[in-house]
């Protein structure tokens, strides 16, 4: 029985860790895009790095 909670524990946590992955993930594809389009729309070289 311990066992089986383990499991369940471990890949809940690893469900978890998954979905966290994938939410940074598409939320710093987000901030790209948003950061892209900034760049395009208003281009000036002091923001340049």
């Amino acid at each position: 029985m311990f066992h089986i909670t383990l499991r369940l524990k471990k890949s809940l946590l690893l469900l978890l860790g998954i979905s966290i992955l994938c939410g940074l993930m598409l939320l710093g594809w987000y901030l790209w895009l948003q950061w892209g389009m900034l760049i395009v729309n208003n281009y000036d070289p002091q923001y340049c790095f």
